[in-house]
């Protein structure tokens, strides 16, 4: 995790950016989630049923955009411990 980080300033700040982006992708399918089942609740007067949905709804994909990018970064972490591995016995 080491390299990834110090590796340069450029290559801290896309981490950062990518995982405060999945902060915003949660908050957002939250909200998002909320609002619409509020407008379907109040469309149809199946309060909270819908809101509940929605909002339960928009939480998974929150936290499947999460997961998505929490893989993404392992799978560059054990790549770059691979790239170190080979550099060392090359030595």
């Amino acid at each position: 995790m080491e390299r990834v980080i110090a590796e340069d300033g450029r290559k801290a700040w896309a981490v950062a950016i990518r995982f405060s982006a999945v902060g915003f992708e949660l908050v957002l399918g939250v909200g998002l989630g909320y609002w619409l089942g509020s407008w379907l609740d109040a469309r149809y007067e199946s309060y909270p049923t819908l809101t509940l949905l929605c909002l339960l709804l928009g939480a998974a994909v929150g936290f499947a955009g999460l997961a998505r990018v929490v893989r993404q970064y392992q799978r560059e972490l054990e790549r770059q411990e691979e790239e170190e591995k080979t550099e060392e016995s090359d030595d």
